[in-house]
């Protein structure tokens, strides 16, 4: 099969997954296939969807274990980790509450708190702003935990591709 159709294909099938969340939380089922889809950097890392549901104040939760291999030369979890995680989680909230329109990011902020001692993150995604064409993404990172100590702060904002603008009234 040829690499670019089957990249369209896996596309199409994660965005009718994300837009099933305006209906509601996303089923046990829903979340295994939103994780099997995963490619590209999401997957290298690891990160997992816990839950999504566009109809709740937190969108998007997902988890991370620390491995070797994300770690800093000084032994911390690499910050650019967490960067690229704000991206994703923010933009799967963000596909997620606009009904399966693609978004993408037009800013990306995060900001370390303080030292993870555990060997999993857990991350949480809130909407700031949902306009018709932007989105503004608070990003929480959690060390083991959602009730764990918060070790870093993201913030995204990102924008609506392909989403049908209302009739002019003039």
């Amino acid at each position: 099969m040829n690499e670019q159709f089957k990249a369209k294909s896996n596309l199409s099938k994660l965005l009718a997954v994300l837009a099933a969340a305006q209906n509601g939380p996303l089923s046990a089922a829903q979340l295994v296939e939103l994780n099997d889809l995963l490619t590209g950097l999401e997957k290298l890392l690891g990160l997992r969807y816990t839950s999504l549901d566009a109809t709740a104040p937190v969108l998007a939760a997902a988890e991370l274990e620390i491995t070797p291999q994300l770690l800093q030369p000084a032994g911390d979890l690499h910050g650019g980790v967490l960067a690229a995680i704000t991206e994703s989680l923010g933009s799967v909230a963000g596909i997620a509450a606009a009904g399966g329109f693609p978004v993408v990011g037009l800013s990306n902020n995060t900001s370390f708190l303080k030292r993870a001692k555990s060997r999993k993150i857990m991350a949480m995604a809130s909407a700031d702003h949902l306009g018709r064409r932007t989105q503004a993404w608070n990003i929480k990172f959690y060390d083991g935990s959602l009730s764990g100590d918060l070790v870093a702060r993201g913030y995204l904002q990102t924008l609506v591709l392909n989403k049908p603008q209302p009739a002019s009234t003039e």
